[in-house]
C-alpha cells in the first residue's frame, strides 16, 4: 500500500475546497480525498463570511446560532470584514464505548 504522503502527492486534484451550495457549504471531492462524504467529515472550519449559518440539510446551524441582542445594550450586526479570518467550526462528536456500562 502506498504511504499516506505519497497518494497526496500524486493526487492531480487542487489543494483546497470551494464554497458550494450544499449542506456543507464547501465542496467535498475537489482537493485529496475525491471520495469523500458528509458522513466521512468530523469536522468543518469556515471562513470569509457568515453564510454558512443559512447551511440547510445535514449540518443545519438553525436559529440557535443566529444573533441574539441583550436588553440594555447596543444591537450589534455580524462583523462584515472578516476575509481571510475563520467565522466558525462545526465538530461532530464521536463516542467510543468499550466493554460494559454499569
Amino acid at each position: 500500500m502506498e504511504p499516506l504522503r505519497d497518494q497526496v502527492e500524486n493526487s492531480t486534484g487542487i489543494r483546497f475546497e470551494s464554497y458550494a451550495n450544499n449542506d456543507v457549504g464547501y465542496s467535498l471531492n475537489s482537493s485529496y480525498p475525491t471520495n469523500v462524504t458528509i458522513e466521512n467529515v468530523l469536522a468543518i472550519s469556515f471562513f470569509d463570511d457568515y453564510s454558512f449559518l443559512e447551511n440547510t440539510g445535514g449540518l443545519n446551524f438553525g436559529s440557535n446560532m443566529e444573533f441574539q441582542s441583550i436588553t440594555g445594550f447596543t444591537p450589534v450586526t455580524y462583523e462584515t470584514g472578516v476575509k481571510g479570518l475563520s467565522t466558525g467550526t462545526k465538530k461532530i462528536l464521536v463516542i467510543i464505548v468499550i466493554g460494559n456500562i454499569v
